[in-house]
């Protein structure tokens, strides 16, 4: 990619930035499960691990698979939408309530005792740090745009 204004092609920006859009993504919710688990169960980092302790985590390492699979699925990441707050906050909405009816239906079928406590606020903080990340992601987008990078040339007619 050179320094000139407007010249790029956009074979080489879109990969990088999903690719960077999905690491963000993956250290945020990496980043909500710690914190929720840390604050509903602070007994997981201390010492041995029991079987209620290792559920936990690997209900939150459910949580972690299902929402980053349900933020691609969804097309969370799709270039065509990035730096459109509406379609994209309507992405992540639509992935984290997916993931969330995913991890009832697993509970459910297979009779898992789950805290619905750490459920129920691991999705609504989750969404809200994806929120900020993705507001955060959007302005450099945006910012990097006016100085003439990630633009993709189009001819228009009329």
């Amino acid at each position: 990619m050179t320094n000139k204004r407007g010249q790029g092609s956009a074979l080489h920006w879109k990969p990088n930035l999903r690719k960077n859009i999905a690491i963000a993504d993956l250290i945020t919710l990496i980043l909500t499960l710690v914190l929720i688990l840390s604050l509903r169960f602070p007994e997981t980092w201390r010492g041995e691990l029991t079987n209620y302790e290792i559920r936990n985590i690997v209900l939150a390492l459910l949580v972690l698979v299902s929402w980053f699979f349900f933020l691609w699925f969804n097309g969370s990441r799709d270039t065509n939408i990035l730096g459109f707050g509406a379609d994209e906050y309507k992405k992540l909405t639509n992935a984290t309530l997916f993931s969330f009816t995913f991890v009832a239906f697993v509970s459910y079928i297979f009779k898992l005792e789950i805290s619905r406590l750490f459920v129920l606020s691991v999705f609504p903080f989750g969404l809200l740090a994806l929120f900020i990340v993705r507001r955060i992601l959007r302005k450099r987008l945006l910012r990097a745009r006016n100085q003439g990078r990630y633009l993709s040339r189009v001819l228009l007619l009329h």
